[in-house]
């Protein structure tokens, strides 16, 4: 199966949307960063859908959602944390999940 197929390019386009919405974090709305952040969100359930549904399910794809569905909430959370909306404590508990999640995925993959 080849690894450019529909899936993997909506988790690309997941990934770029990831950056942009650190960005926004950063640098200009907390709001506009919250709405992309639910667009990424709803992508990943459209990307998984439609693997299965066109029957294009790779590891390589399963492994890349994988890696953004635990690094880009975690990085968002973190960016909370430094521009001062949420306390430490919650990256802390984010960064706890990521760990066992990381652990989850070796077992997986």
């Amino acid at each position: 199966m080849s690894l450019v197929n529909v899936p993997n390019f909506i988790t690309f386009i997941r990934m770029i949307i990831g950056f942009v919405t650190l960005y926004f974090l950063f640098f200009d709305s907390l709001f506009i960063s919250g709405i992309l952040l639910a667009v990424f969100l709803l992508l990943d359930l459209v990307d998984g859908w439609i693997a299965r549904r066109l029957k294009q399910t790779t590891v390589f794809g399963a492994y890349f959602d994988n890696v953004l569905d635990g690094g880009v909430p975690l990085l968002y959370v973190l960016g909370l944390s430094l521009v001062g909306v949420v306390p430490w404590f919650w990256y802390g508990v984010g960064l706890l999940g990521a760990v066992v999640r990381g652990f989850g995925s070796l077992y997986l993959f």
